[in-house]
This record gives C-alpha cells, structure tokens and sequence, in this order.
C-alpha cells in the first residue's frame, strides 16, 4: 500500500496477500528481475529466504518450467494432490497446510466447488493462525458435509519431495517448528 515501487511493477502480482507470482513475460528471458516488498519472503521453490527492511530487486533463474514465486513468512498455504480435472481424487477428507516460518492468520473456505450453496451457509471456514512457532487450526462455520477432520502439515519450504511431517485433529495446536524439519 506504501511500496510506491510496487505500485509501479506491472510484471509481478500478488495472489492474495501471502503469494507473489513473477512470470517471464518476455519471450527467450531465462533470468527476471523480481521486486520483493519489505519484509521477509521464501522463494516456493527453493525454500530460500530473503528478507530486508526496505523493498528490494533481486535477479532470480526463470527456466521455461518454473514460474518464480514467492511467499511471506507466516504464510500457511493449502495445498492438493496434482490433478487433472476437478473430483479426480477426494480432497474433502484432508487439508494439506505448507507452513512458512513467522507469525500470521489465514481462512480456508471449503465448500462443494461446484455450487452457489455457500451463499445460504453451507461451506466450512477454517481459521487458521500462526504465532510463537504454533499452528493453531480451528473451524469456525460449520455448514458443509464432509467436515474435514484431520490436516496434515507439510514441510515448510517446499521441496518437490515434500512428505506429510505431523497429522492433527482441528482445533488442537502443533508446534509449527515441528513442521519445519524434514524427519527421517
């Protein structure tokens, strides 16, 4: 809101507030200039963290593959099995959390996907908040069938190798730290 830098940057967006996305929008670039607001960021696909006091420009390797992306600490992002239409496979029964280190809050909506049914309160909303190194997730509208039960915390840098770390039942709070080590 006070970046004006960041006002200025067409070749980058923010995906909500916790997800900033850096596309090569220039035809044979294989290098772009990335924008990173204050604050401390991690790089979706490496893990590597970057912070800084002011907003700064950093060079990153954009390979045709690999689109940059960037999260805020304190960032907790859903994530789902790959794919490749909508219901392919059952994604109510789990909530899989990628869980970044820092302090913030987060709402997930679950819903059918399909219909307008969560305009007359059938959806689930699920808050959830980090802080002190602690994962709290609890269900907070409870309208839509089937109710997650468990969600899995992964990793917090993703790696492409990224295994569930701890399974919990909602509203019971878990070390996010935990989360932050891959266990063997």
């Amino acid at each position: 809101e006070k970046d004006e830098v960041a006002k200025e940057c067409n070749t980058e967006f923010l995906a909500g507030p916790n997800l900033l996305a850096a596309p090569v929008i220039i035809q044979g670039d294989r290098k772009k200039m990335v924008y990173l607001p204050a604050g401390t960021w991690y790089d979706y696909w490496t893990g590597e963290k970057i912070s800084g006091d002011q907003g700064q420009w950093i060079l990153r390797d954009a390979p045709l593959d690999t689109c940059p992306l960037y999260v805020k600490a304190g960032a907790v992002l859903p994530v789902w099995p790959e794919q490749n239409y909508v219901g392919e496979k059952d994604t109510d029964q789990v909530l899989m959390l990628e869980v970044y280190p820092g302090e913030g809050s987060w709402d997930h909506f679950q819903d059918d996907g399909e219909s307008f049914a969560y305009r007359d309160g059938v959806y689930n909303q699920y808050h959830c908040e980090l802080k002190d190194g602690k994962l709290t997730v609890s269900c907070v509208h409870d309208g839509y069938e089937p109710c997650r039960a468990f969600f899995t915390v992964l990793h917090s840098m993703r790696r492409p190798s990224a295994q569930p770390q701890r399974s919990f039942q909602g509203n019971e709070p878990v070390r996010a730290d935990n989360a932050f080590h891959s266990h063997h």
